[in-house]
C-alpha cells in the first residue's frame, strides 16, 4: 500500500478528493470512526471501516479479498467495470459536477492583490493527519487545541473570478481554515505567494469569547495567541498588525481589563504598528499599555519553535508585567 502514482488517478484527484469518490459510491458522508456494512457483498454486521495509509484512503473489509479497496477499486467493484472504464466514468461525472459533496462557498475581498469574489473549499473528513500534527507540534499546539478552536484542515480550496481558478491540493501542501465569528481566514503555512486569505474584518478578534478579567495580551495571529494560551496567558489576537477593531469592540475588550500588553513582531513594522495601536487606544481610554517584543526571534511562536529555553525566559519577563 503506497502513495498513488497512477497518472490517470492523480489527474482525477486534482479535481475531486478520495473521500468524495467514496461518498458518491456509498451515497453518504464517510467517517473514520464509523463501522460500515460492505456494499460489495452480502454483509449482515457492520465491521468494515475507512483508513488512511500513505496518503491513500482505503475501505477495509477483512471478510473480502482484497481486504483493502481504494476509491478507484471500489468504483470498479460497485459498477462491475474495468479500471480503464472507471477513469472514463469518473471524468464524465466530474465534468457533469455529479461528484463533490460538502463544498462550501464564501466571498473573499482580495487574493494576492487581485479582486476575486468566490471561494470554494472542502473540509477533509479524515481530520488532521501526521503531517498536520507535525507542523503544529513545533509550536506545542496539539490536536486537542485545534479541535477546541474549531480549526479545519481542507481537502482543497478554489478561488475563481472570470474563469481564473487557483486550486489547493492538501495532499502536497498544508492549508487550514481558522474561523473567527462568522468569517474565515485560510492559512497556508508553506505557500510562498501568500500565507493568509479570507473574508475576516478588523472586528474579528480571535478568542474574544474566552477573554478573562485579568491583564490582556494582544497578538497578531492565531498561532501566537494559541501558544500563549497554552501557557495560561489571557490572550486575544487581531487579524494583523495593521488592523485595529472598532471603538465598540475595544470597549468590550477594555471592560474586561484596562491593563494591556501588545506582543507583536520585533521587526520595524511590528514596532510601528504597536505604537499606533497604543496611541489610538490611549486617545479613547484611560488604559495601562505596555509594548513587549521578543529579543531574538520574530514572535512568540517562532521563539518557542527555535529555542524553548529562550521562550521560557521571554515568558518569565512577560509574567512580571501581568
Amino acid at each position: 500500500m503506497n502513495d498513488i502514482v497512477n497518472l490517470k488517478e492523480l489527474s482525477i484527484l486534482e479535481k475531486v478528493s478520495q473521500e468524495e469518490i467514496f461518498e458518491y459510491i456509498f451515497k453518504e458522508k464517510i467517517y473514520l470512526n464509523k463501522k460500515y456494512k460492505s456494499i460489495f457483498r452480502i454483509d449482515l454486521r457492520p465491521a468494515c471501516y475507512f483508513k488512511w495509509y500513505n496518503n491513500i484512503l482505503y475501505f477495509v473489509d477483512w471478510g473480502a479479498d482484497p481486504s483493502h479497496l481504494t476509491c478507484f477499486m471500489a468504483f470498479s467493484a460497485i459498477e462491475k467495470i474495468e479500471m480503464w472504464e472507471v477513469y472514463l466514468r469518473l471524468n464524465k461525472l466530474i465534468k457533469k459536477e455529479e461528484i463533490g459533496i460538502g463544498e462550501y462557498q464564501i466571498n473573499c475581498p482580495k487574493i494576492s492583490n487581485q479582486e476575486k469574489t468566490k471561494i470554494s473549499y472542502k473540509e477533509r473528513t479524515s481530520g488532521f493527519n501526521a503531517n498536520d500534527l507535525k507542523y503544529w507540534k513545533q509550536y506545542e499546539i496539539t490536536e486537542d487545541n485545534l479541535i477546541e478552536d474549531n480549526i479545519k484542515v481542507l481537502d482543497y480550496i478554489r478561488f475563481q473570478k472570470e474563469g481564473m481558478i487557483y486550486k489547493k491540493d492538501v495532499i502536497n501542501q498544508l492549508v487550514y481554515l481558522i474561523p473567527v465569528n462568522n468569517h474565515f481566514k485560510f492559512y497556508f503555512p508553506e505557500n510562498t505567494e501568500f500565507r493568509f486569505l479570507g473574508n475576516t474584518t478588523k472586528n474579528d478578534v480571535g478568542n474574544l469569547q474566552n477573554l478573562e478579567n485579568k491583564t490582556i495580551v494582544i497578538t497578531k495571529s492565531y498561532k501566537d495567541a494559541r501558544v500563549l494560551r497554552n501557557y495560561n496567558i489571557n490572550t486575544i489576537w487581531f487579524q494583523n498588525e495593521g488592523m485595529l477593531p472598532s471603538t465598540e469592540i475595544l470597549v468590550e475588550i477594555l471592560n474586561k481589563n484596562n491593563k494591556i500588553i501588545i506582543w507583536y513582531d520585533n521587526d520595524n513594522a511590528g514596532k510601528i504598528a504597536s505604537e499606533k495601536i497604543k496611541n489610538k487606544i490611549l486617545k479613547i481610554f484611560n488604559a495601562e499599555i505596555t509594548l513587549f517584543f521578543c529579543t531574538v526571534h520574530k514572535d512568540p511562536s517562532d521563539t518557542l519553535k527555535e529555542n524553548k529555553e529562550l521562550f521560557k525566559k521571554e515568558l518569565a519577563k512577560l509574567k512580571k508585567l501581568l
